[in-house]
């Protein structure tokens, strides 16, 4: 069945039209007891069930999903969508291509659908769902799907998104300039194949991945305050009236003299629900349970247990998420001489079995705290973006898709501990570390004597 008509931008052709009956027709012969099927429109994405009359008028107004070309949903068949679109190619063929490429249209296609959340029944009205669904996101997930979708080069099994952030990573661990990353790309693309698509410069790069970039703020030179909420519109700091600028030549540039990285955990616990790889493991903390002393996993803690003891309502569903917290120091520049510490602040998901949950793929960094030297008491400053989310997650919970149950819960979050060295325990809790009075067990009733 030809396919072509989705990629259609002019709904208006006869081709589209008839693509759009085409369809139906389809889904109505693989559903022939069904009233109600999936809509595969732009806005919807199989999330919503709705009429054949419904999906027919979405179609025609908001279009299908550009990425939903093997109608799963409807009825159609891995060998029957192998055989109508692999013409000469043999099916061995496409399930060896790049590995990769999948994984990253699986990802975003998994994130495309948690981002409809069916908060309201099926029988609700049809304009009612215009009021949860957020366009702009799927305008984002949209360009993203279809970078994912562009192949390199004429017969590439390489998408360009796929071989942009591979080469952004190599970039990464080998401390490349922007200036020879350019090279690079240039060199590149005069090997390539005519028809290539591969951005020739770090900065079309950035722009093509912007719609992933994770947030940040500016802080005083002087630690005394973020720029954040209340202050987040102010020139200079409200408690030392240092200016928040580095240089500011009134014409538009603007360089702030701190800047903090804050990657909020909120998206990265749901992205565990949603992705079809992770949703079971995330559950899997309830059901491994051996009832023994020996302790296999942190769940087996007395810790763990004496906290579902204390609040049952957060033990009785098993997709809310346990954390533990890592910080300390370090010199990014692997020169120990030279005098930076920045510091990084890690969070965990503990819910996961114990092979990931101290694996590097699932140690979320959620703060990068930038200084010559450590904030030391004024980590506080820094950490509020951080604690107020948390805050947020223990109280009232984020709407997230669950994969596995193909439905929404309200997800909370536990911070149950914290791992550090001892000084930088001292920094993150506030309490003495060295000097009299400096076990954090005795406190006050240390016993000691003078030499």
């Amino acid at each position: 069945m030809d396919k072509s008509w989705i990629n259609l931008n002019n709904r208006r052709l006869r081709q589209y039209k008839d693509g759009v009956t085409a369809f139906i027709k389809f889904a109505n012969e693989n559903n022939p007891q069904k009233e109600k099927i999936r809509c595969p429109c732009r806005y919807y994405a199989n999330i919503f069930f709705q009429t054949y009359g419904i999906i027919e008028n979405h179609l025609l107004i908001n279009g299908m999903q550009t990425s939903y070309i093997e109608w799963r949903c409807h009825g159609e068949t891995s060998q029957a969508f192998s055989d109508a679109n692999l013409g000469r190619r043999d099916v061995n063929d496409l399930n060896n291509t790049n590995e990769e490429v999948d994984e990253i249209k699986e990802i975003l296609e998994d994130i495309h659908m948690g981002t409809f959340m069916n908060t309201t029944p099926n029988n609700s009205p049809d304009e009612e769902y215009d009021n949860i669904i957020d366009k702009d996101e799927i305008a984002i997930f949209d360009r993203l799907l279809k970078d994912a979708q562009c192949y390199l080069y004429p017969g590439s099994d390489l998408s360009m998104l796929s071989a942009l952030i591979k080469l952004l990573h190599i970039k990464v661990l080998n401390r490349w300039t922007n200036k020879s990353f350019n090279m690079i790309l240039e060199f590149i693309k005069s090997v390539l194949p005519k028809g290539e698509i591969l951005p020739s410069s770090y900065y079309e790069s950035r722009k093509i991945l912007s719609d992933l970039a994770l947030g940040c703020g500016h802080a005083c030179k002087n630690d005394c305050a973020l720029f954040w909420k209340d202050y987040e519109a102010k020139e200079e700091c409200p408690e030392c009236k240092e200016s928040r600028w580095k240089v500011n030549d009134g014409k538009g540039k603007k360089i702030p003299q701190k800047i903090l990285l804050y990657f909020p955990i909120t998206s990265h616990l749901q992205r565990l629900y949603i992705s079809r790889k992770t949703a079971h493991e995330m559950r899997w903390h309830k059901k491994n349970k051996f009832g023994d002393d020996i302790l296999r996993h942190p769940v087996d803690s007395k810790v763990w247990k004496d906290f579902d003891i204390s609040f049952p309502w957060f033990a009785y569903d098993s997709r809310n998420v346990h954390l533990g917290l890592s910080s300390d120091g370090f010199n990014p520049f692997g020169n120990m001489s030279s005098s930076y510490s920045i510091w990084h602040v890690i969070l965990m998901p503990y819910n996961l079995p114990p092979w990931n949950c101290m694996s590097s793929e699932f140690m979320f960094m959620t703060q990068l705290i930038p200084g010559l030297v450590s904030p030391g008491k004024e980590i506080d400053i820094y950490l509020k973006p951080l604690i107020g989310e948390l805050n947020d997650l223990w109280v009232n919970g984020v709407k997230t898709y669950d994969f596995i149950s193909r439905n929404t819960f309200q997800m909370h979050a536990a911070l149950l501990w914290t791992i550090n060295d001892f000084p930088a325990y001292g920094i993150l809790s506030g309490h003495k570390v060295r000097g009299y009075k400096a076990c954090l067990i005795c406190d006050s009733d240390t016993s000691s004597q003078y030499l």
